[in-house]
């Protein structure tokens, strides 16, 4: 196999050469266990990671759905049958179809729609394996603030919002309107991002405004 210079990924990179060849004595069976390859590659980036990989058993990639079946497995000896949602992926806005796996309450896993307009059955790393964060423990439940003494601490939405309020209007009116500068989130549906432009172009009269996924 052979890569040479040019784009790749976005990124330009210098030429390269990549050579694959198998290290298994007097077989040309690629399928046995004992079979082993190893890569060398010079000229760019790609020989340091090969160099640090070293070689790796047969096949060279990873088994299709091997690290979906690992993620999955962590839920067998949770209680209930899985049941299956259609949905759409939070992360970029492509709008890949997922059917989000759960077990009761509990999310345990995502799997890629094979009807999905969007993404035909593909789904990238993100979409299918960055799900803990649902669930995770150090998940905010309630907004939070800063006390007095810098501590954070719990609030109502009130509370909160009054706070957000009053330290926008203190930053416009000390350090002029265009201090304030809003990125939106790149989990938010369309409306939130209307929403969001709007509060900096017509609340501010700036156009001080971007998305964290243009990047």
């Amino acid at each position: 196999m052979g890569v040479s210079h040019g784009e790749w990924g976005g990124l330009r990179t210098r030429p390269v050469g990549i050579e694959i060849k198998s290290e298994s004595a007097g077989s040309t069976d690629d399928s046995q266990s004992g079979s082993r390859y190893a890569a060398a590659a010079t000229g760019s980036k790609i020989g340091s990671w090969l160099a640090i990989l070293g070689t790796f058993p047969s096949p060279p990639a990873c088994p299709p759905g091997a690290r979906a079946h690992m993620t999955a497995g962590r839920a067998a000896d949770k209680p209930g049958e899985v049941e299956k949602t259609r949905s759409v992926c939070p992360y970029c806005g492509v709008g890949c179809s997922v059917d989000i796996l759960t077990k009761g309450d509990e999310m345990v896993g995502v799997q890629p729609a094979m009807d999905g307009p969007a993404n035909l059955g593909a789904l990238c790393i993100k979409g299918q394996f960055a799900f803990d964060f649902v669930q995770h423990s150090d998940r905010l439940k309630t907004p939070m603030v800063r006390a007095s003494d810098g501590a954070l601490v719990e609030a109502t939405w009130d509370e909160a919002l009054d706070r957000a309020a009053e330290g926008f209007r203190k930053a416009r009116d000390e350090h002029g309107r265009k201090s304030v500068y809003g990125i939106a989130s790149g989990r938010a549906p369309h409306e939130a991002a209307y929403a969001m432009q709007k509060f900096i172009r017509v609340g501010f009269g700036t156009n001080y405004i971007d998305n964290c996924s243009r990047a």
